[in-house]
């Protein structure tokens, strides 16, 4: 999935596509932060 992970909205519609719902899921982000410019915007 190609999506900016600051936009959960577009990342569940998206997951909806695939994923069943009514089945617990794990949403991992691994290795994003060292993408962020700043720290305050990890808090965001």
């Amino acid at each position: 999935m190609d999506a900016d992970y600051r936009q959960p909205d577009v990342i569940l519609a998206k997951a909806r596509e695939v994923l069943d719902f009514e089945q617990p899921i794990a949403v991992l982000f691994m290795g994003v932060f060292g993408y962020l410019d700043t720290a305050a915007e990890a808090r965001t």
